[in-house]
């Protein structure tokens, strides 16, 4: 793993954060190469998932869910709305829009989840679910102190 100058690499939350980050990065790298089948990429999966579990959210609930700005969340949506997949659908109060998957977004998500758990499967094909399920709880630790 590449070291970082300046940057004490001995202790073990150093080596563990790195990992995750390396993780991280390897696995969107896969999920995109993956999702590529769906003519969707890991980002947009990621609102996808998100819709499905809300049914429907505002923007500004779909940023604090995926850690977006609203700028780059806006911009991600007109994607998604291109491809038909989210629709806006404007509140009584004619100001605020609540955002949910169309029907052909989620046909599309529910193909990439069988995508996505393929991928998953692979990443962790020689990790017992005793050891899932430490790793589980440890990195939902570290996320709930962020």
């Amino acid at each position: 793993m590449p070291t970082e100058q300046g940057c004490s690499s001995d202790d073990a939350a150093t080596r563990v954060c790195r990992t995750v980050i390396h993780l991280r990065n390897a696995l969107l790298v896969k999920l995109d190469n993956t999702l590529a089948a769906c003519d969707l990429t890991a980002a947009q999966y990621g609102v996808l998932v998100t819709l499905s579990d809300m049914k429907q959210a505002t923007s500004t609930q779909l940023c604090d869910a995926l850690a977006y700005d609203k700028g780059a969340m806006s911009r991600m949506l007109k994607r998604l709305e291109c491809k038909a997949l989210v629709e806006r659908v404007l509140q009584s109060d004619n100001r605020s829009q609540m955002i949910a998957l169309t029907a052909s977004g989620q046909a599309r998500f529910e193909k990439a989840c069988d995508c996505v758990a393929q991928v998953y499967q692979h990443s962790l094909q020689d990790v017992n679910e005793s050891d899932m399920k430490v790793v589980e709880n440890v990195l939902s630790g570290c996320l709930k102190k962020l």
